[in-house]
């Protein structure tokens, strides 16, 4: 592993955080609806799928900061090599206008993955950061 600052630790520990923060509020959305299709059935498709694509965008963003630091972590690098294209699409249609979503909804159905990369750098980050007062 390159040798790395503790600020910077700090700063991708930031924009984890941020993932994380949208993490839960889109696990606590569902969960005061009983699941993603009763909360859909109610009228909530944007905010859920807000929820969603921000928490997954903000993923790709801190993701991209732990390879720019060259840090090393077998199972983050192998979760997030096998939908990197996917990820950076959905990024990508979340924050910049296009007319079709077809292709960042290929990540949206990934959600599993994108849990187990989640909390695979958030174990990652933990190790380096006291990450305690970010939202659990």
């Amino acid at each position: 592993m390159a040798e790395v600052s503790q600020d910077a630790f700090d700063r991708l520990a930031g924009y984890w955080g941020r993932a994380q923060i949208m993490r839960r509020h889109f696990q606590d959305f569902i969960d005061s609806y009983g699941g993603i299709k009763k909360a859909v059935a109610k009228g909530n498709g944007l905010r859920l799928e807000t929820y969603l694509s921000f928490w997954m965008a903000a993923l790709f963003v801190a993701v991209e900061g732990f390879n720019k630091l060259k840090l090393k972590d077998a199972r983050v690098q192998k979760l997030f090599r096998e939908h990197l294209n996917d990820l950076k699409q959905l990024r990508h249609e979340t924050y910049h206008f296009t007319v079709s979503r077809e292709k960042g909804r290929k990540a949206i159905s990934a959600i599993n993955w994108v849990e187990k990369l989640h909390v695979a750098l958030g174990l990652f980050i933990e190790r380096h950061v006291d990450i305690d007062g970010i939202d659990r």
